[in-house]
């Protein structure tokens, strides 16, 4: 079972795009887990403070999905970054000098404004690296994995007390997500984005348990750990912080690979239920334990195992299920109702703080009651896994011919196998004279009697069955695209569709002059190899 792709899959410019928004999701994603918190509670700060980020978040949000929707991707995204990373250096700058709580809280509401600004840009320009549901759980889980081991580091530093060599990292941090992305400007793998439309989005199926979803998606990320780092600081503990952060993220990085995997095995679903049940069982770990010291190590487990398999999993599927040209307006959307659940996680922990500091089963019950309420609606959400004939679509093709209507061959391949990389030199200088014995072997007969057919039907031939094998067609212009396959898959037809469209779009003019010198048509192999055989 391949996990991690081949290194000739993107180009130089497709990888830094791709590392650029892995590290600035590292430190968005640290920012909500460790710094902020952090430093809360080094400036002595109450903890319900951190809500001034959440509160920046849905304020970014806003400004992000509406006044800043024009501003061209890499602008945003370079402008979002540099002054998030300028409030995130800030911030501890203000924490060593001056420790004044006003500048503390403005570049807390800062971090929150401008780590939304970019979290929609942000996952337009790593989408590329998701294109196939039948291993993306294993690219997302990959992902997690090095994340948090990035935040251990930064993590291991904040409680060693070295600010310097915190800044430091978190300066390099920022130059490198900076420079990456600019190294990758003229990648342009990420479809265009359409502005958000109210309507539109309203209308679309399932749109409000996918609302409900992204809002329990933010709850969870704050309300648990804020109430597990008010217990740890008030309710007498015998564990100390250092060591509740330092397991739960080992246990996420470790984890994320098992989730990677099972994500692409049970799907979706399953897994994210899954979490929602061991993030219940956390707490009654809580309760169980609550004055044994073997809680340091029990709890933040079970914590970080279902924080693993529900929140990790909830960016990949909000990915999966939104059509990629509002990826950059619909996951600013998913954000902005997530910061919404990231405000009332703080708000409910701090409302509920003098019950579960007394006694943590109250706190146990109220998150009992809105883990049911998770459960219920992540049901609702439909399973962005396929099925597995739908998954092995590629399997299935046998041979694809391209032709213009007037029945002159353009093109033709066999799909038995994925072109091995190392071969490319070779293919090149055999590719005049495969395809020409490809054109005048099977091909000519074939296509002769899929014309007559057509020709002969009085509507638009879609597919012709011959015994066990399906032939699928589809017109474009003046062009006729013929798939032989054993199944007919609605996957392999909207491969077709995708296919057809860029091949006219770069072949414009010579398919307007119906060219038929098969040398012009060459550059179809590579449209071919884009759109029908996977990567891995």
């Amino acid at each position: 079972m391949r996990i991690i792709p081949p290194k000739d899959i993107f180009t130089r410019k497709g990888w830094f795009s791709i590392i650029s928004c892995f590290l600035a999701a590292t430190i968005l994603w640290g920012s909500h887990f460790i710094f902020e918190f952090m430093a809360v509670i080094n400036s002595e700060l109450p903890l319900w403070s951190v809500a001034i980020s959440y509160l920046g978040c849905i304020i970014g949000g806003v400004f992000a999905l509406t006044i800043f929707q024009k501003i061209p991707h890499y602008l945003m995204f370079f402008i979002s970054i540099a002054l998030f990373g300028i409030f995130q250096i800030t911030l501890q700058i203000a924490l060593q000098l001056t420790n004044s709580s006003w500048l503390i809280l403005i570049c807390l509401g800062g971090i929150g404004l401008t780590g939304s600004s970019f979290f929609g840009v942000m996952f337009t320009q790593l989408s590329p690296a998701f294109p196939d549901p039948k291993y993306n759980g294993r690219v997302n889980g990959l992902g997690y994995m090095a994340m948090n081991f990035i935040i251990l580091v930064f993590g291991i530093v904040i409680f060693l007390k070295s600010p310097i060599i915190l800044i430091i990292l978190l300066v390099l941090n920022i130059i490198g997500i900076i420079t990456m992305g600019l190294s990758s400007r003229g990648h342009n793998e990420f479809p265009k984005q359409q502005p958000f439309k109210t309507k539109l989005f309203s209308v679309q199926p399932q749109s409000g348990s996918k609302l409900l979803m992204a809002f329990f998606w933010g709850f969870f990320l704050t309300n648990p750990f804020y109430a597990a780092i008010n217990l740890i600081i008030h309710g007498g503990f015998e564990w100390s912080l250092p060591q509740f952060y330092l397991i739960f993220f080992f246990v996420i990085a470790i984890g994320s690979i098992l989730n990677g995997i099972l994500l692409d095995v049970w799907g979706r679903k399953k897994v994210m239920l899954f979490g929602i049940g061991v993030l219940s069982f956390a707490f009654f770990a809580l309760i169980i334990s609550i004055r044994d010291s073997i809680l340091g190590i029990i709890f933040p487990m079970i914590l970080g195992v279902g924080t693993t398999f529900f929140l990790t999993s909830n960016s990949l599927i909000f990915l999966e299920f939104t059509d990629k040209r509002y990826i950059r307006a619909y996951m600013m959307v998913y954000y902005i109702f997530s910061a919404i659940g990231m405000l009332g996680g703080i708000l409910l922990g701090f409302v509920l703080e003098s019950l579960y500091l007394s006694d943590p089963i109250y706190l146990t019950v109220v998150l009992l009651f809105l883990f049911l309420l998770a459960t219920i609606t992540t049901s609702q959400i439909e399973e962005t896994l396929p099925k597995k004939e739908e998954l092995e679509w590629k399997d299935a093709i046998q041979r694809i011919s391209i032709l213009y209507k007037s029945g002159i061959p353009i093109y033709s391949q066999n799909i038995r196998q994925i072109p091995n990389s190392s071969t490319k030199d070779q293919e090149h200088e055999n590719s005049i004279s495969e395809t020409k014995e490809e054109l005048l072997s099977g091909t000519l007969v074939t296509v002769s009697s899929i014309l007559d057919e057509i020709v002969n039907s009085r509507k638009s031939l879609k597919v012709i069955k011959r015994e066990e094998m399906s032939i699928l067609i589809e017109e474009y212009q003046n062009v006729l695209m013929v798939v032989f396959t054993q199944l007919e898959l609605s996957k392999i037809r909207q491969k077709m569709q995708e296919f057809l469209k860029e091949f006219g779009d770069f072949f414009e003019e010579a398919l307007h002059q119906e060219i038929t010198d098969q040398t012009v048509f060459y550059p179809t192999k590579k449209l071919v190899q884009k759109h029908f055989f996977y990567y891995w």
